[in-house]
């Protein structure tokens, strides 16, 4: 790439992202990433990726920056693993910030955590609703990456501080709503998914919903927003639409 419009620039945080099918991430976010890790090469300056859980080994329910990597490459998990070591191959200087499921204000139709259980009265929860479930706060998120753009010292992989896991349905007490969640099986995903790609796409991810899913190791200095913090700060929000 000619990266002579890029001189002078300071750290890259490189947040796009394509729709929820494994070959469109295939397709479009490995060379995305590929190119801005060879301008960041040529001009020495670092880049921080958001990251999800999606591309470590699926037989462990806690996941922290130490956990290793699916050996798959297939899939949804085997584009972002590849993501991770292409990043971590690269003699720039990368951070890949790991997140669970997003939730907070502002949030849009990708947070399917928060989609699917804030603001409704009838929650759904995806395949076990009485499994712990990691979720990141999207302000924690931002300025977990924030944090990692402006230290040189970050590691190449970190977790975004979390507040205690919480399953579907007690989130969604925490949240207000006023019936336990309906939860919604991999045969309903079967069903809907003869129309929606999407839908076909949750049903692989599976095993981050039906069994505990946690998200720890994070080692920032400052400690995740509570969540009855962040929910107050959701219904606010709301309110002011």
């Amino acid at each position: 790439p000619d990266v002579s419009t890029f001189r002078g620039s300071g750290p890259i945080a490189h947040c796009i992202h394509a729709p929820y099918d494994a070959q469109k991430w295939r397709d479009l976010l490995i060379p995305a990433e590929e190119t801005v890790l060879k301008v960041a090469t040529q001009l020495g300056i670092p880049v921080v990726f958001p990251e999800s859980m999606y591309g470590f080994d699926q037989t462990y329910e806690v996941i922290s920056p130490d956990t290793p990597l699916t050996r798959s490459r297939n899939g949804k998990p085997g584009v972002r693993a590849t993501l991770i070591e292409n990043r971590l191959a690269s003699p720039s200087r990368t951070t890949s910030v790991i997140a669970a499921d997003l939730y907070g204000p502002d949030a849009g139709p990708g947070c399917v955590y928060h989609q699917l259980i804030i603001g409704k009265k009838r929650p759904l929860a995806l395949f076990n609703a009485h499994a712990k479930h990691s979720v990141t706060y999207l302000p924690d998120f931002a300025r977990a990456l924030a944090d990692a753009l402006l230290d040189d010292s970050t590691p190449p992989i970190i977790s975004t501080p979390c507040a205690p896991a919480l399953t579907q349905a007690e989130f969604a007490r925490r949240a207000g709503c006023q019936h336990s969640p309906i939860t919604i099986h991999p045969w309903m995903l079967k069903v809907a998914g003869v129309a929606s790609t999407g839908l076909r796409g949750l049903k692989e991810m599976r095993y981050l919903w039906d069994r505990p899913s946690i998200l720890t190791g994070a080692t920032s200095s400052w400690q995740a927003t509570p969540t009855d913090e962040a929910l107050e700060v959701i219904y606010q929000a709301q309110l002011s639409k």
